[in-house]
């Protein structure tokens, strides 16, 4: 995605061997990355997933650069088509000049 240096790290239902059932997954991200919600970013695209991880204070961006994806999320702070689209999206979330 060329963003991956604004991130610290990355996680998967595979690092924390807990699927997307509920808010235990986002939860047991936030413990093993020993992170506060509001310093955490999800990036996703079903609409229940971005719902969940707003609802714990995650900020959240929708992917919409899957062509089956044809549901806009209201919880998600910033929409992209394109992965080139976060190289601008980043910087207004974590405030990078």
């Amino acid at each position: 995605m060329q963003a991956n240096h604004y991130f610290q790290a990355f996680y998967d239902p595979d690092l924390i061997n807990y699927g997307k059932l509920n808010f235990l997954f986002y939860s047991k991200i936030l413990r093993a990355s020993q992170t506060q919600p509001s310093h955490t970013t999800r990036i996703d695209v079903p609409p229940l997933f971005l719902q969940m991880a707003k609802k714990i204070g995650n900020k959240t961006i929708q992917s919409n650069s899957c062509k089956s994806n044809q549901f806009q999320s209201e919880h998600a702070d910033f929409v992209y088509e394109q992965s080139n689209d976060l190289l601008t999206i980043i910087p207004q979330i974590t405030k990078i000049p």
